[in-house]
């Protein structure tokens, strides 16, 4: 750095660089550059501003002894009310120019920053002209009673006219430009550091997405493991099984139905002659008779209702049928074998049960969903961070560019910024 410094900078006896030339300064060199610079000015401008301390003190110090003589000075007058309002007004006027006094007893000068002593004088200023404002309608009520008020008006003009005559020098131009330089050489290098820190957080996201597709990946080879595994085909068959009981059990009760079918219009001549209970088990299989076949042992019901219905006065023909459909033994074989399945059933769900690989399964999908959905919500953020960064970008050209003028035109020679190879 004090290399690349002493080459712009040669000394005083060797000769001096065309102002003409063009000045590349790189990034990292940008403050400790730029303050070689102003630091001359600022010197020249610090100089300048302490040197005028000496005598806007001396006219500070003679307002304050002439203040001293005035809270010191008493009267006495005829009219106690009007010595004791004239009284009040003098305390009032010391009260606010004493915010003068210790507005400038505020020494930022011991400071080496240009900006706190800059501050200071201005400050100063701005409380002295309010001060001159709001204290003149209590001076002109005291001045006619304390003699030491003619003195106290020297002083303050005194004063006034002192810091006017200086005031170019801490509200120059050069100053602010300084001051302004500076500033703006700080937002660059704040800028510059917010969009490194964003590419970084950018960097960390794709890390991170990176990493939750690589997890994802994962999970899919478990998953295929899973759905490849022995006791995943030992599931499906049993679901198979399961669905082939179910569609046996809806072929026996259309076994059923076509069977009672053939018999209704004879039990329904039967039912209204046998005794109630026996008539509702009846109801039940005319209208129902699969749900009556697997509830009841049809087959012994049929057979007792054959034997009273030879007393019914039912045709032969119909006794007939009712005595065949009775000797195939239909509802007795579908009950057996529905009975069978159910306990087959009942095995099924035992043995799935055991198998956790669904769960496994379905546990695994899940984790795959809450992983896609981080992922989701990273490119989301992502997206944000991409344009905010964007934004950062435009931002820094714009201030590069401010900031190059700003220096050319101090320096009096074109400046470029450039980022370190």
């Amino acid at each position: 750095m004090l290399d690349f410094l002493f080459r712009i900078f040669r000394k005083k006896e060797e000769k001096k660089e065309d102002s003409s030339k063009l000045l590349i300064i790189k990034e990292n060199e940008l403050e400790a550059t730029i303050n070689y610079f102003i630091s001359i000015k600022e010197d020249e401008m610090r100089s300048s501003l302490i040197s005028i301390y000496k005598t806007i003190e001396l006219k500070v110090q003679n307002l304050e002894n002439s203040l001293a003589s005035l809270k010191n000075e008493s009267i006495s007058l005829p009219d106690k009310q009007t010595e004791m309002l004239v009284n009040a007004k003098k305390d009032d006027f010391l009260e606010k120019m004493k915010v003068v006094i210790n507005v400038f007893r505020y020494d930022n000068l011991a400071s080496s920053d240009l900006s706190k002593i800059v501050s200071f004088y201005r400050e100063f200023y701005e409380k002295l002209r309010e001060v001159n404002a709001i204290s003149l309608k209590d001076f002109l009520a005291i001045r006619n009673y304390f003699s030491s008020s003619g003195k106290v008006l020297e002083n303050f003009k005194s004063l006034v006219e002192e810091v006017e005559k200086h005031k170019r020098i801490f509200y120059s131009e050069e100053s602010d430009k300084v001051l302004g330089i500076k500033k703006q050489v700080y937002d660059y290098l704040w800028l510059k550091k917010e969009i490194e820190n964003l590419k970084n957080s950018i960097e960390k996201e794709n890390e991170k997405i990176l990493q939750k597709e690589k997890e994802i990946e994962t999970k899919k080879e478990e998953m295929k493991k899973l759905e490849n595994s022995e006791e995943l085909k030992k599931l499906r068959e049993l679901e198979r099984e399961k669905s082939k009981i179910y569609f046996r059990e809806k072929e026996l009760s259309s076994i059923c139905v076509e069977k009672a079918a053939t018999i209704e219009h004879i039990l329904k001549k039967i039912r209204r002659k046998i005794n109630e209970k026996d008539s509702m088990i009846l109801e039940k299989f005319i209208y129902s008779p699969f749900d009556a076949t697997i509830s009841y042992d049809m087959q012994s019901f049929l057979k007792k209702l054959l034997k009273e219905a030879k007393s019914l006065e039912l045709k032969e023909e119909e006794l007939k049928k009712l005595k065949t459909v009775i000797e195939e033994n239909i509802f007795d074989k579908v009950s057996n074998e529905y009975s069978q399945l159910e306990k087959r059933l009942r095995e099924i769900e035992a043995e799935m049960e055991k198998i956790n690989v669904i769960k496994e399964k379905l546990k695994v999908e899940n984790e795959i969903k809450s992983i896609s959905f981080d992922i989701d919500e990273s490119r989301k953020s992502l997206e944000k961070m991409k344009r905010k960064l964007e934004e950062l970008e435009n931002l820094r050209e714009k201030l590069k560019s401010s900031l190059e003028a700003e220096v050319s035109e101090f320096l009096k020679r074109e400046v470029k910024i450039v980022q370190p190879m």
